[in-house]
């Protein structure tokens, strides 16, 4: 279930998100000062940072923040239908690929 979803500096977005498989908080901020908005996961069970997810450059910031959204609902909904976090991650990263959104992708949890 999304506990909650809340908007944050500079344009980012947080979303925490708790199912009976898995915890953790989804970001959505810059890069970097001159970079553009990417997608963090992070799950304190794994002692941080699980998966990035980076766009391409010719994506507007508005639809950086609306992936942000679709990726923590594929998450979520994944999770609640017991896939893992890793497997959830995949299928999100999967989703965005498919329609040649995302420029590079880490996720260091796997698919088991």
């Amino acid at each position: 279930m999304i506990v909650q979803e809340r908007k944050a500096l500079f344009g980012g977005r947080v979303t925490d998100i708790d199912t009976d498989n898995f915890v953790c908080v989804i970001t959505t901020a810059k890069d970097s000062l001159m970079g553009g908005l990417s997608t963090l996961v992070w799950s304190h069970s794994v002692g941080g940072m699980c998966a990035k997810i980076e766009y391409h450059d010719f994506l507007s910031k508005q639809m950086r923040q609306r992936f942000h959204h679709v990726v923590s609902q594929v998450i979520d909904k994944s999770g609640d239908k017991g896939m893992s976090l890793g497997c959830a991650i995949d299928k999100a990263i999967s989703e965005l690929k498919n329609k040649d959104f995302v420029k590079s992708s880490i996720n260091s949890l796997g698919c088991f």
